[in-house]
């Protein structure tokens, strides 16, 4: 009987031990997922920006749709971004012009686990191509 009486003791701690344990390994594995997902929309950004880019060094769009074109490849790309922004530069023959994103995301528990990780809220990207004659 005694054996029964500690193997249900040991049975009981583990339980206790993972109930303790369990929230913090969460708490870890989305703060992971909320990492990730700060690399992927930069990427994002810096992906449309780049896009954009191409398409402002032609001469036929105007900075409204290359403005579209942006925002229609982070569309494909994440819905994940808040109040997105971008700018075109002037578009001058044999000058470069810059395509800049701007956008905010909205994090899962980022900012709440690590210090400092609210500045990580602002993603910005650009790209630079010079516009041929």
């Amino acid at each position: 009987m005694n054996a029964q009486a500690a193997r249900g003791a040991r049975r009981g701690a583990v339980i206790l031990e993972t109930a303790m344990l369990m929230p913090v390994f969460v708490l870890l594995l989305v703060a992971c997922v909320d990492f990730g997902r700060v690399l992927w929309l930069r990427g994002a950004a810096a992906d449309a920006a780049a896009r954009g880019a191409r398409l402002a060094v032609l001469h036929e769009p105007t900075d409204q749709q290359v403005v579209d074109a942006v925002l229609a490849d982070l569309a494909a790309q994440t819905r994940s971004l808040d109040s997105v922004k971008v700018t075109v530069g002037t578009r001058a023959p044999g000058r470069p012009v810059a395509v800049t994103v701007q956008a905010r995301m909205d994090y899962l528990v980022l900012p709440g686990f690590i210090p400092g990780a609210a500045a990580l809220q602002d993603i910005a990207a650009s790209a630079e191509m010079v516009h041929e004659p």
